[in-house]
Protein backbone atom coordinates (compact mmCIF):
# COMPACT_ATOMS: atom_id res chain seq x y z
CA UNK A 1 0.00 0.00 0.00
CA UNK A 2 1.14 3.57 -0.84
CA UNK A 3 0.17 4.65 2.69
CA UNK A 4 -0.97 8.46 1.82
CA UNK A 5 -4.35 9.50 2.25
CA UNK A 6 -3.54 7.28 5.03
CA UNK A 7 -8.00 6.34 3.86
CA UNK A 8 -7.83 2.61 5.10
CA UNK A 9 -6.91 0.60 7.89
CA UNK A 10 -3.38 -0.78 6.33
CA UNK A 11 -2.45 2.27 5.04
CA UNK A 12 -2.94 3.87 8.49
CA UNK A 13 -0.87 1.63 9.78
CA UNK A 14 1.88 1.90 7.23
CA UNK A 15 1.83 5.18 7.78
CA UNK A 16 2.89 5.33 11.64
CA UNK A 17 4.77 2.46 11.05
CA UNK A 18 7.01 4.08 8.49
CA UNK A 19 6.95 7.82 10.45
CA UNK A 20 8.34 6.23 13.80
CA UNK A 21 11.06 4.23 12.10
CA UNK A 22 12.14 7.21 10.18
CA UNK A 23 12.76 8.81 13.63
CA UNK A 24 15.72 6.92 14.46
CA UNK A 25 16.40 5.45 10.83
CA UNK A 26 16.78 6.00 6.98
CA UNK A 27 13.44 4.62 5.74
CA UNK A 28 12.86 4.17 1.48
CA UNK A 29 9.58 3.30 0.51
CA UNK A 30 8.76 1.13 -2.90
CA UNK A 31 4.86 0.68 -2.81
CA UNK A 32 2.28 0.12 -5.52
CA UNK A 33 0.21 3.08 -5.90
CA UNK A 34 -4.13 2.53 -6.69
CA UNK A 35 -6.77 3.72 -6.39
CA UNK A 36 -6.75 7.02 -4.12
CA UNK A 37 -3.16 6.94 -3.84
CA UNK A 38 -1.36 10.45 -4.47
CA UNK A 39 2.17 9.40 -5.33
CA UNK A 40 2.58 12.67 -6.87
CA UNK A 41 3.08 14.07 -4.19
CA UNK A 42 5.46 12.89 -1.94
CA UNK A 43 5.59 15.87 0.28
CA UNK A 44 3.01 13.55 2.08
CA UNK A 45 5.67 11.26 3.57
CA UNK A 46 8.99 13.65 4.21
CA UNK A 47 9.83 11.38 6.97
CA UNK A 48 11.03 8.62 4.32
CA UNK A 49 14.93 9.24 2.76
CA UNK A 50 13.10 8.25 -0.18
CA UNK A 51 9.73 7.01 -1.98
CA UNK A 52 9.26 4.97 -5.08
CA UNK A 53 5.87 3.79 -7.03
CA UNK A 54 4.52 1.69 -9.20
CA UNK A 55 1.24 2.56 -10.75
CA UNK A 56 -0.59 -1.20 -10.73
CA UNK A 57 -3.71 -2.58 -8.66
CA UNK A 58 -2.29 -5.91 -7.17
CA UNK A 59 -6.09 -6.16 -6.19
CA UNK A 60 -7.03 -6.65 -10.06
CA UNK A 61 -7.21 -9.98 -11.00
CA UNK A 62 -8.64 -12.05 -14.59
CA UNK A 63 -10.16 -15.07 -15.36
CA UNK A 64 -6.88 -16.17 -16.09
CA UNK A 65 -5.97 -15.34 -13.17
CA UNK A 66 -8.39 -17.45 -11.49
CA UNK A 67 -7.70 -20.39 -13.29
CA UNK A 68 -4.22 -20.00 -12.40
CA UNK A 69 -5.11 -19.37 -8.66
CA UNK A 70 -7.45 -22.75 -8.47
CA UNK A 71 -4.72 -25.33 -10.22
CA UNK A 72 -2.03 -23.60 -8.01
CA UNK A 73 -0.61 -24.91 -4.49
CA UNK A 74 -0.49 -21.38 -3.53
CA UNK A 75 -4.27 -19.71 -2.11
CA UNK A 76 -3.07 -16.42 -3.93
CA UNK A 77 -1.01 -15.85 -7.01
CA UNK A 78 0.92 -13.25 -6.59
CA UNK A 79 2.13 -12.92 -9.67
CA UNK A 80 4.91 -10.47 -10.14
CA UNK A 81 4.49 -7.31 -11.43
CA UNK A 82 7.64 -6.52 -14.03
CA UNK A 83 7.88 -2.95 -12.97
CA UNK A 84 8.09 -3.64 -9.24
CA UNK A 85 10.56 -6.42 -9.64
CA UNK A 86 12.70 -4.29 -11.33
CA UNK A 87 12.53 -1.34 -9.35
CA UNK A 88 13.25 -3.24 -6.45
CA UNK A 89 16.28 -4.43 -8.02
CA UNK A 90 17.80 -1.01 -8.99
CA UNK A 91 17.06 -0.03 -5.26
CA UNK A 92 19.11 -3.12 -4.56
CA UNK A 93 22.12 -2.33 -6.92
CA UNK A 94 21.87 1.01 -5.80
CA UNK A 95 22.00 1.34 -2.11
CA UNK A 96 23.03 -0.74 1.26
CA UNK A 97 20.30 -1.82 3.33
CA UNK A 98 20.17 -3.32 6.59
CA UNK A 99 16.39 -4.74 6.74
CA UNK A 100 13.32 -5.31 4.51
CA UNK A 101 9.74 -5.29 6.10
CA UNK A 102 7.10 -6.57 3.29
CA UNK A 103 3.85 -5.22 4.67
CA UNK A 104 1.75 -8.32 4.14
CA UNK A 105 2.18 -11.00 2.04
CA UNK A 106 1.56 -9.23 -1.43
CA UNK A 107 4.80 -7.70 -0.85
CA UNK A 108 6.92 -10.73 0.34
CA UNK A 109 7.64 -12.09 -3.35
CA UNK A 110 9.73 -9.07 -3.90
CA UNK A 111 11.69 -9.09 -0.21
CA UNK A 112 12.70 -12.54 -1.62
CA UNK A 113 14.58 -11.04 -3.97
CA UNK A 114 17.43 -9.81 -1.43
CA UNK A 115 17.99 -13.66 0.13
CA UNK A 116 21.30 -11.57 2.28
CA UNK A 117 19.53 -9.29 3.43
CA UNK A 118 17.26 -10.11 7.06
CA UNK A 119 13.49 -9.64 6.15
CA UNK A 120 10.23 -8.79 8.44
CA UNK A 121 6.75 -10.25 7.27
CA UNK A 122 4.33 -7.51 8.31
CA UNK A 123 0.84 -8.77 8.94
CA UNK A 124 -2.21 -6.78 8.88
CA UNK A 125 -4.14 -10.32 10.24
CA UNK A 126 -4.22 -13.68 10.20
CA UNK A 127 -5.76 -14.87 6.87
CA UNK A 128 -5.15 -18.48 7.63
CA UNK A 129 -7.21 -17.85 10.69
CA UNK A 130 -9.80 -15.82 8.60
CA UNK A 131 -9.95 -18.82 5.75
CA UNK A 132 -10.49 -21.15 8.91
CA UNK A 133 -13.19 -19.26 10.33
CA UNK A 134 -14.59 -19.54 6.40
CA UNK A 135 -14.69 -23.41 6.43
CA UNK A 136 -16.75 -23.30 9.51
CA UNK A 137 -19.17 -20.49 8.37
CA UNK A 138 -19.67 -22.39 5.21
CA UNK A 139 -23.11 -22.39 4.32
CA UNK A 140 -22.88 -25.45 1.99
CA UNK A 141 -20.57 -28.81 1.72
CA UNK A 142 -19.32 -27.68 -1.96
CA UNK A 143 -18.34 -24.15 -0.24
CA UNK A 144 -16.95 -25.70 2.64
CA UNK A 145 -14.59 -27.98 0.45
CA UNK A 146 -13.49 -25.46 -1.33
CA UNK A 147 -13.13 -23.28 1.75
CA UNK A 148 -11.28 -25.99 3.25
CA UNK A 149 -8.96 -26.27 0.05
CA UNK A 150 -8.12 -22.79 0.06
CA UNK A 151 -7.44 -22.39 3.94
CA UNK A 152 -5.20 -25.68 3.34
CA UNK A 153 -3.03 -23.82 0.79
CA UNK A 154 -2.57 -20.71 3.51
CA UNK A 155 -1.63 -22.66 5.98
CA UNK A 156 1.05 -24.20 3.64
CA UNK A 157 1.76 -21.00 1.91
CA UNK A 158 2.38 -18.95 5.09
CA UNK A 159 4.63 -21.66 6.62
CA UNK A 160 7.10 -21.30 3.20
CA UNK A 161 7.40 -17.54 3.45
CA UNK A 162 8.35 -18.32 7.15
CA UNK A 163 11.50 -20.15 5.95
CA UNK A 164 12.22 -17.01 4.58
CA UNK A 165 12.09 -14.19 6.80
CA UNK A 166 13.40 -13.34 10.10
CA UNK A 167 9.62 -12.17 11.92
CA UNK A 168 6.37 -12.81 11.32
CA UNK A 169 4.78 -9.68 12.96
CA UNK A 170 0.87 -9.58 13.65
CA UNK A 171 -1.12 -7.24 15.12
CA UNK A 172 -3.58 -9.15 17.61
CA UNK A 173 -2.38 -11.53 20.15
CA UNK A 174 -4.64 -13.97 18.38
CA UNK A 175 -3.82 -13.91 15.34
CA UNK A 176 0.10 -14.34 16.58
CA UNK A 177 -1.07 -17.18 18.47
CA UNK A 178 -2.60 -19.10 15.43
CA UNK A 179 0.82 -18.57 13.78
CA UNK A 180 2.30 -19.72 16.46
CA UNK A 181 0.54 -22.90 16.09
CA UNK A 182 1.51 -23.37 12.13
CA UNK A 183 4.69 -22.19 12.30
CA UNK A 184 5.71 -24.97 14.81
CA UNK A 185 8.37 -26.64 14.29
CA UNK A 186 9.88 -23.63 12.22
CA UNK A 187 12.59 -21.23 14.09
CA UNK A 188 10.89 -17.96 12.82
CA UNK A 189 10.05 -16.03 15.66
CA UNK A 190 6.27 -14.54 15.82
CA UNK A 191 5.22 -11.05 17.29
CA UNK A 192 2.67 -8.84 18.01
CA UNK A 193 2.80 -5.53 17.17
CA UNK A 194 -0.56 -3.67 17.55
CA UNK A 195 -3.09 -1.25 15.74
CA UNK A 196 -2.78 2.06 16.93
CA UNK A 197 -4.47 5.88 17.20
CA UNK A 198 -2.62 9.13 16.88
CA UNK A 199 -3.99 10.87 20.55
CA UNK A 200 -2.35 14.09 19.52
CA UNK A 201 -4.00 14.07 16.60
CA UNK A 202 -7.92 12.40 17.48
CA UNK A 203 -8.51 14.85 20.57
CA UNK A 204 -11.47 14.14 23.19
CA UNK A 205 -14.53 15.72 21.96
CA UNK A 206 -15.86 17.84 24.59
CA UNK A 207 -18.95 19.34 22.59
CA UNK A 208 -22.39 17.94 23.79
CA UNK A 209 -23.51 14.84 20.82
CA UNK A 210 -26.07 15.06 18.70
CA UNK A 211 -28.48 13.17 20.02
CA UNK A 212 -30.40 10.10 18.11
CA UNK A 213 -27.02 9.93 15.99
CA UNK A 214 -24.59 6.29 15.37
CA UNK A 215 -21.72 6.58 12.93
CA UNK A 216 -20.10 3.43 10.98
CA UNK A 217 -16.32 4.49 10.16
CA UNK A 218 -15.32 2.48 7.71
CA UNK A 219 -15.42 1.09 3.73
CA UNK A 220 -17.99 -0.66 2.49
CA UNK A 221 -15.40 -1.22 -0.35
CA UNK A 222 -14.39 -3.90 2.22
CA UNK A 223 -15.88 -7.07 2.33
CA UNK A 224 -15.61 -7.50 6.60
CA UNK A 225 -17.65 -3.86 5.98
CA UNK A 226 -19.70 -4.30 4.07
CA UNK A 227 -21.18 -8.00 5.73
CA UNK A 228 -21.16 -6.16 9.15
CA UNK A 229 -23.05 -3.00 7.66
CA UNK A 230 -26.15 -5.47 5.68
CA UNK A 231 -26.15 -7.49 9.39
CA UNK A 232 -26.54 -4.36 11.26
CA UNK A 233 -29.52 -3.03 9.19
CA UNK A 234 -31.10 -6.12 8.72
CA UNK A 235 -31.27 -7.63 12.21
CA UNK A 236 -30.27 -4.52 14.77
CA UNK A 237 -31.22 -1.13 13.49
CA UNK A 238 -35.05 -2.10 13.11
CA UNK A 239 -35.09 -2.59 16.83
CA UNK A 240 -33.66 0.42 18.06
CA UNK A 241 -36.08 2.54 16.00
CA UNK A 242 -38.93 0.65 17.14
CA UNK A 243 -37.32 2.35 20.61
CA UNK A 244 -35.95 5.58 18.49
CA UNK A 245 -37.51 6.50 15.58
CA UNK A 246 -35.26 9.20 14.85
CA UNK A 247 -32.16 7.79 15.50
CA UNK A 248 -29.87 7.66 12.08
CA UNK A 249 -26.61 5.72 10.97
CA UNK A 250 -24.00 7.38 9.41
CA UNK A 251 -21.77 5.41 7.20
CA UNK A 252 -17.99 7.27 6.50
CA UNK A 253 -15.89 5.52 3.92
CA UNK A 254 -15.95 4.75 0.21
CA UNK A 255 -18.79 2.99 -1.40
CA UNK A 256 -17.34 3.35 -4.72
CA UNK A 257 -18.42 -0.11 -6.72
CA UNK A 258 -20.57 -0.92 -3.60
CA UNK A 259 -24.44 -1.77 -4.84
CA UNK A 260 -25.95 0.57 -2.23
CA UNK A 261 -29.72 -0.42 -3.61
CA UNK A 262 -28.85 -4.51 -1.88
CA UNK A 263 -28.61 -3.21 1.57
CA UNK A 264 -31.63 -3.11 4.03
CA UNK A 265 -33.44 -0.28 2.92
CA UNK A 266 -33.96 2.49 5.80
CA UNK A 267 -34.59 6.45 5.39
CA UNK A 268 -32.51 7.14 7.96
CA UNK A 269 -28.99 6.11 6.39
CA UNK A 270 -26.33 8.64 5.60
CA UNK A 271 -23.56 7.91 3.43
CA UNK A 272 -20.76 10.41 3.24
CA UNK A 273 -18.06 8.80 1.15
CA UNK A 274 -14.58 9.33 1.96
CA UNK A 275 -14.02 12.27 4.77
CA UNK A 276 -10.26 13.45 4.65
CA UNK A 277 -10.99 14.16 8.61
CA UNK A 278 -13.47 12.24 10.79
CA UNK A 279 -12.89 14.21 13.69
CA UNK A 280 -15.78 16.63 13.22
CA UNK A 281 -18.30 13.91 12.55
CA UNK A 282 -17.36 11.55 15.24
CA UNK A 283 -17.54 14.50 17.75
CA UNK A 284 -21.08 15.03 17.02
CA UNK A 285 -22.02 11.48 16.87
CA UNK A 286 -23.49 9.54 20.12
CA UNK A 287 -22.25 6.12 19.27
CA UNK A 288 -19.98 3.97 17.45
CA UNK A 289 -21.48 0.76 16.67
CA UNK A 290 -18.94 -2.26 14.97
CA UNK A 291 -21.15 -4.98 14.51
CA UNK A 292 -18.28 -6.89 12.76
CA UNK A 293 -18.43 -10.94 12.58
CA UNK A 294 -15.28 -12.04 10.71
CA UNK A 295 -12.23 -10.85 10.32
CA UNK A 296 -9.28 -10.36 12.12
CA UNK A 297 -6.20 -8.12 13.57
CA UNK A 298 -7.80 -5.09 15.69
CA UNK A 299 -10.59 -2.81 14.52
CA UNK A 300 -8.88 0.88 14.21
CA UNK A 301 -12.03 2.13 13.99
CA UNK A 302 -12.96 1.01 17.70
CA UNK A 303 -9.55 2.98 18.97
CA UNK A 304 -10.16 6.17 16.99
CA UNK A 305 -13.83 6.19 18.59
CA UNK A 306 -11.95 5.86 21.99
CA UNK A 307 -9.55 8.47 21.05
CA UNK A 308 -12.35 11.06 20.19
CA UNK A 309 -14.93 10.30 23.01
CA UNK A 310 -17.42 8.23 21.26
CA UNK A 311 -19.11 5.68 23.06
CA UNK A 312 -18.56 2.32 20.81
CA UNK A 313 -20.77 -0.57 20.73
CA UNK A 314 -19.60 -3.94 19.05
CA UNK A 315 -19.75 -7.23 18.95
CA UNK A 316 -16.98 -9.19 20.39
CA UNK A 317 -15.18 -10.06 16.83
CA UNK A 318 -15.15 -6.53 16.74
CA UNK A 319 -13.18 -5.73 19.67
CA UNK A 320 -11.25 -9.19 19.40
CA UNK A 321 -7.48 -8.02 20.22
CA UNK A 322 -7.79 -5.38 22.33
CA UNK A 323 -7.35 -5.14 26.16
CA UNK A 324 -11.44 -3.25 26.58
CA UNK A 325 -13.76 -4.52 29.35
CA UNK A 326 -17.54 -4.85 28.56
CA UNK A 327 -19.02 -1.87 30.23
CA UNK A 328 -16.08 -0.41 31.33
CA UNK A 329 -14.47 1.18 27.70
CA UNK A 330 -17.73 -0.22 25.79
CA UNK A 331 -20.19 -2.21 25.01
CA UNK A 332 -19.81 -6.10 24.07
CA UNK A 333 -23.03 -7.50 22.32
CA UNK A 334 -23.44 -10.60 20.26
CA UNK A 335 -27.18 -11.30 19.41
CA UNK A 336 -29.34 -8.15 18.01
CA UNK A 337 -31.55 -7.80 20.51
CA UNK A 338 -28.83 -7.28 22.92
CA UNK A 339 -26.66 -5.05 20.68
CA UNK A 340 -29.37 -2.62 19.77
CA UNK A 341 -30.57 -2.20 23.51
CA UNK A 342 -26.65 -1.71 24.63
CA UNK A 343 -27.45 1.23 22.02
CA UNK A 344 -30.66 2.77 22.79
CA UNK A 345 -28.87 2.98 26.82
CA UNK A 346 -26.55 4.59 25.15
CA UNK A 347 -28.31 6.60 23.24
CA UNK A 348 -30.96 7.59 26.66
CA UNK A 349 -28.13 8.02 29.14
CA UNK A 350 -25.67 10.97 28.89
CA UNK A 351 -24.02 9.70 32.18
CA UNK A 352 -23.33 6.15 31.24
CA UNK A 353 -22.16 7.60 27.85
CA UNK A 354 -19.41 9.68 29.62
CA UNK A 355 -18.38 6.83 32.29
CA UNK A 356 -17.31 4.93 29.35
CA UNK A 357 -15.58 7.46 27.05
CA UNK A 358 -13.72 8.62 29.53
CA UNK A 359 -12.15 5.42 30.69
CA UNK A 360 -12.08 4.10 26.42
CA UNK A 361 -9.81 7.49 26.12
CA UNK A 362 -7.56 6.61 29.29
CA UNK A 363 -7.44 3.29 27.57
CA UNK A 364 -6.32 4.43 24.06
CA UNK A 365 -3.76 6.71 25.77
CA UNK A 366 -2.40 3.98 27.71
CA UNK A 367 -1.84 1.41 25.27
CA UNK A 368 -2.78 1.92 22.22
CA UNK A 369 -0.98 5.39 21.15
CA UNK A 370 1.00 5.40 17.97
CA UNK A 371 3.78 7.06 19.40
CA UNK A 372 4.47 4.14 21.91
CA UNK A 373 3.62 1.41 19.19
CA UNK A 374 5.98 2.73 17.19
CA UNK A 375 8.46 2.00 19.47
CA UNK A 376 7.97 -1.06 20.18
CA UNK A 377 8.05 -1.48 16.40
CA UNK A 378 11.17 -0.15 16.03
CA UNK A 379 12.99 -2.19 18.55
CA UNK A 380 11.58 -5.42 17.03
CA UNK A 381 13.26 -4.44 13.18
CA UNK A 382 16.18 -3.26 15.33
CA UNK A 383 16.91 -6.34 16.71
CA UNK A 384 16.32 -8.25 13.76
CA UNK A 385 18.42 -5.80 11.51
CA UNK A 386 21.52 -7.23 13.49
CA UNK A 387 20.75 -11.12 12.45
CA UNK A 388 22.09 -13.23 9.56
CA UNK A 389 19.28 -13.56 6.59
CA UNK A 390 16.79 -16.22 6.84
CA UNK A 391 18.15 -17.86 4.40
CA UNK A 392 22.11 -17.29 5.16
CA UNK A 393 20.62 -19.37 8.44
CA UNK A 394 18.89 -22.30 7.05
Amino acid sequence: WYPYPADNGSKIRVYHLLRALAQQHSVTLAAFAFGTAEPANHDQLPFCESVHTVAHNPFLSSRLYHAFRFFSPQPIVDLPVAAMRQLVNKLLATQEFDLIIASNTTMATYARQAPHIPAVLEEHNSVSRWLAENVTGAATALRRGRAWLVWRKQCAYERRLARHVNLFMMVSEADTAVTRQLLSGLATPVATVPNGVDCTYNQFGQTARTPATLVFNGSLTYSVNLASIRYFLDTIFPLIRQQIPETTLTITGSTEGVDLASLPASDNLIFTGFLPDLRPLMHRCSVCVAPLLEGGGTRLKILEAMALGTAVVSTRKGAEGLQVVDGRHLCLADEPAVFAQAVVNLLQDADLCAELTQHARELVETHYDWQQIGTQFTALVEEVAGTPSAEKSR
